[in-house]
């Protein structure tokens, strides 16, 4: 017999993701059903590890692509990811003035991880952004703690937008 829970301790509030409106209207229009934001706190590859797992120092797309792998078969833990698939989180229209208001649900469906540079266009096109040059504006704009240059670790975060 399972303990009973007490409804008052539960957190009950949906995550939140702020879209610029141009990029709101786009997921209004289900032209955008991807975000990439940054790991936090950022990863730390041990350089032994690499050499075990035979990439060769400076290898960025074979360690780029041995951790896709091994996020997809469970060996780096669904927890680490800001949210689970299946999760819903609140999209909200970035104002003036720090203000926000509600543009509806997202419910994830698909979580992938990924450095800055290895970003693809179509990744971009899904994410609402033309060009890698409009990408990197905004990412400097909105997290300026992790910079771009430092070609940081990225969660791509596919969603179905409920309005």
């Amino acid at each position: 017999m399972r303990a009973p829970i007490d409804a008052h301790e539960l957190d009950f509030r949906l995550q939140k993701m702020a879209f610029s409106p141009a990029i709101g209207l786009k997921v209004q229009t289900g032209a955008v059903r991807l975000v990439i934001v940054p790991c936090r706190p950022q990863p730390v590859i041990d350089p032994d590890v690499m050499a075990q797992a035979g990439i060769a120092p400076g290898d960025e797309l074979a360690l780029v692509r041995t951790v896709q792998q091994a996020f997809r078969q469970g060996l780096i833990a669904s927890e680490t990811a800001p949210i689970r698939v299946g999760n819903a989180f609140e999209l909200l229209h970035a104002l003036p003035a720090q203000k926000f208001s509600r543009l509806g649900t997202g419910i994830v469906r698909r979580i992938g991880i990924t450095r800055f540079d290895q970003v693809t266009d179509h990744q971009l096109g899904a994410s609402g952004y033309a060009s890698a040059d409009a990408f990197a504006k905004y990412w400097s704009s909105t997290m300026p703690d992790v910079p771009a240059h430092t070609n940081p670790w990225c969660w791509l975060i596919q969603f179905e937008y409920r309005g």
